[in-house]
């Protein structure tokens, strides 16, 4: 698919981050969103921006005063008219990008579009985001059908101060470019003639030498050891400033010139369904690493026994906890605290060592345990526009990721934010909700917090891609809405259309 000029000029910057075969493949996808609120409305605008063929919304709940708190492009007068989520956002989205065909499902079930489109591979989905709790049947179900059909699955859930992203690409998955880092180029002094052979790079010409042992590596316009030339991907060692490339001994005289440069392998990655991977976010021999070191890997195992028992919570009473409910939060410690006892007595790999591993840490389990899944409960209706934007962001960044550049989350992601109420008394603090826009901030951090940022003064320089997050983000929290307090911004550069993007 051949951008055109001006689709060049909007996405330029973007193209000079992915290039262009990436922005290709972009503007190729067909997404579909499941839920509109602070996560789903995030993904859907920065998904717009980065300019996808076409973007499919659905999210038939009929808009309540304290989605506000998450959902920017939602106003009072769409509670006051019970105006779907969805339509409601739709002609805000439009506005953010003339190249996205952007629309609302069709019908009400979601596992009967994807079948649909599937007969129509012109139309057919590539990758189906869900950012909206549904039963655990229901989630099983749409990721099954995702598998069968080849299309990409994430599952993105904000739960007041937590949230978590399942990525599912298929049984076999193709990553061209894991890192993004550009091929580096080395101009060649020598090479030796012997069974370590060693390569001296022009560092003056070339610069300081950014490879690494195990490294991969080929070479082009050798004279002389014209072996080496379009070799295949030979492996290195690096020892200060000399690269070892293996036995050179039997190859043709070096005499001059030549270029080193780091080589690519496409990798498979073998991604498993949700209904494996709910009850083993973590197998054996199988260390979680956090890709953005945002939370504890003990805290991270104790919200996977929160949401297995948020789903049990849901089966039983058809609806998540409320909001600031210590019978809720009571019900859902006994389902968590059952849950983890009986995987415990099974002896499931990544549950039996929760306990001690918290407690090397010199922390009490029990209340470590009893504080995360009563945060979990009390607040697992609530999403705050912060927190939304950064888990929206990510998952942004994993659907770019579905066209083979950059290495996807495998396959767990969990955030804990938990530090921002430490030192609020969660039990003291006046968090009744006054039927505002603002009530899922109140939820969380109360009334008197609220009040402190609406008296806020701020000055802001620079309304480009990152001032523009933060005002958007600092209007939504209600920061200097006292009507004598101001959010003055500066920023005299000229718009470009460039800009319009970001």
């Amino acid at each position: 698919m051949e951008i055109s000029k001006d689709e060049n000029n909007f996405y330029s910057r973007q193209i000079g981050t992915y290039g262009l075969g990436t922005q290709e493949k972009i503007l190729k996808m067909n997404i579909f969103i499941y839920g509109l609120k602070g996560v789903g409305i995030e993904t859907a605008k920065n998904l717009t921006l980065a300019g996808p063929k076409s973007l499919t919304i659905f999210d038939p709940n009929i808009t309540k005063i304290n989605d506000l708190t998450s959902n920017y492009f939602l106003k009072e007068e769409d509670v006051i008219n019970s105006k779907r989520r969805d339509e409601a956002s739709l002609s805000y989205l439009k506005e953010l990008n003339p190249y996205v065909n952007l629309s609302i499902m069709e019908g009400n079930d979601i596992v009967q579009d994807i079948s649909k489109k599937t007969k129509k591979p012109e139309l057919k989905y590539d990758l189906i985001v869900i950012t909206e709790f549904l039963p655990r049947k229901n989630i099983e179900e749409i990721n099954e059908l995702c598998r069968d059909e080849n299309i990409g699955f994430i599952l993105s859930l904000e739960f007041g101060i937590y949230g978590l992203i399942f990525v599912d690409f298929g049984k076999n998955f193709t990553v061209y470019d894991e890192t993004g880092d550009e091929v580096k180029e080395y101009l060649i002094n020598s090479i030796t003639k012997e069974k370590n052979g060693k390569v001296i790079i022009n560092t003056s010409l070339s610069g300081n030498i950014k490879l690494t042992s195990n490294d991969l590596v080929s070479f082009k316009e050798i004279e002389g050891m014209t072996e080496l030339n379009n070799c295949p991907p030979t492996k290195i060692k690096i020892k200060g400033d000399i690269i070892e490339i293996g036995d050179t001994s039997n190859f043709s005289d070096y005499i001059s010139g030549g270029v080193l440069f780091n080589v690519k392998l496409p990798k498979i990655f073998q991604f498993e369904s949700f209904k494996e991977r709910i009850n083993k976010p973590k197998k054996e021999g199988e260390e979680y690493k956090d890709p953005l070191d945002i939370i504890n890997t003990d805290i991270q195992d104790i919200l996977a026994i929160g949401l297995l028992s948020l789903f049990e919570f849901y089966d039983k009473n058809n609806c998540l906890p409320e909001i600031n409910n210590s019978e809720d939060a009571e019900k859902l410690f006994s389902i968590a605290k059952e849950i983890f006892e009986q995987k415990g007595k099974e002896g499931i790999y990544w549950v039996k060592n929760i306990r001690s591993n918290i407690e090397d840490y010199d922390e009490d389990f029990d209340l470590i345990f009893k504080k995360t899944i009563k945060y979990l409960s009390i607040w697992a209706k609530a999403e705050i526009c912060p927190i939304s934007s950064f888990l929206g962001g990510v998952t942004a960044q994993e659907v770019i990721k579905y066209s083979g550049k950059y290495k996807p989350i495998y396959q767990w992601l969990y955030c804990d934010f938990s530090q921002i109420v430490e030192k609020i008394d969660v039990n003291e603090n006046d968090r009744k909700m006054i039927n505002s826009r603002y009530d899922g901030q109140i939820a969380i951090f109360g009334n008197e917090i609220q009040k402190k940022l609406s008296d806020t003064n701020i000055f802001m320089i620079g309304a480009g891609a990152l001032g523009c997050e933060f005002l958007k983000t600092f209007a939504a929290m209600g920061i200097a809405t006292n009507i004598n307090k101001n959010l003055f911004v500066t920023d005299n550069d000229n718009i470009e259309i460039s800009n319009l993007n970001r």
